[in-house]
């Protein structure tokens, strides 16, 4: 693909950050040139968390696309709402100083060519990633997804629904229905939370690269979001592990392995709460 753009101010960098929903709607999903509010824009799929230029800047991807925008696009309320501001042609996080995005002033017409994963703009040659976790990214979402159903489902069963049995017909019917399903449920269930937390490290590679240090983990709202998620996820998983330690190896309850349903329930919780919001936000 190549395409002749105006001279100008542009933005380049990840169009989730400075287009409202209108914008990103005309903008599509799977790149290519248009027009926004009479304008011409162009973006390309990346399918990777960052990308970076010959001029040594990295660009920071919210989902899928690297966009070229003219700087007129950029929606300011959206800055603000993203705790986002464009200081000396970059585009900032206020909150951690992370570099997300550029604006470039071009004095000429120039053209834009994008063929597999080579991609230039005018003078600047752009390297993106294309990752094999990529590949392997929806296979782990499904059984990310299918161990939290599972691992959910037995705790909303041992909290809510036990919890009614227990107060409407005694602690003795409790104890024994949840005599039945125990067995089972402890040769599944540190299977189930272990491959919930390597399916989840591998996932959010896509979008926190470690090597990066603190800017990684509060660059963007996603990034930011997704870091407290990790650290809940890490918590049950580390109350679960302790309450299983203590169980098999010490012989005894813990006032973690006492509670440690309730903690992980409720925690679970913020878990889908926070892995929804911070696709949204």
């Amino acid at each position: 693909m190549q395409e002749i753009f105006k001279s100008g101010e542009y933005y380049i960098g990840s169009p989730e950050l400075v287009l409202d929903y209108e914008g990103l709607e005309t903008l599509g999903s799977f790149g290519g040139v248009c027009e926004i509010a009479g304008q011409k824009c162009a973006s390309f799929e990346c399918n990777s968390s960052s990308a970076s230029d010959s001029s040594g800047f990295v660009y920071s991807i919210e989902n899928t696309l690297l966009a070229l925008l003219p700087a007129a696009l950029v929606n300011e309320e959206i800055l603000k709402q993203k705790i986002l501001t464009i200081k000396n042609s970059v585009l900032y996080n206020k909150f951690s100083g992370f570099k997300l995005a550029r604006v470039l002033k071009f004095d000429s017409d120039f053209s834009v060519e994008f063929r597999g994963n080579a991609l230039r703009i005018a003078e600047l040659d752009f390297k993106i990633y294309r990752k094999k976790m990529e590949v392997v990214y929806p296979i782990l979402l499904i059984i990310h997804l299918f161990c939290a159903i599972i691992f959910l489902g037995y705790i909303f069963c041992d909290v809510v629904l036990l919890g009614l049995v227990r107060k409407h017909l005694g602690d003795a019917w409790a104890d024994k229905t949840w005599s039945v399903v125990s067995p089972r449920a402890r040769k599944i269930m540190p299977i189930c939370l272990l491959l919930l937390v390597i399916t989840g490290f591998g996932m959010i590679t896509r979008y926190i690269k470690f090597s990066q240090g603190y800017e990684a983990f509060f660059g963007s709202n996603l990034q930011t979001l997704l870091t407290i998620k990790m650290i809940l996820a890490l918590s049950i998983f580390l109350a679960a592990f302790s309450s299983i330690f203590c169980f098999y190896v010490l012989k005894k309850r813990t006032f973690i392995s006492k509670y440690v349903h309730e903690i992980a329930f409720v925690l679970g919780i913020f878990v889908v709460l926070l892995a929804k919001l911070a696709f949204i936000l």
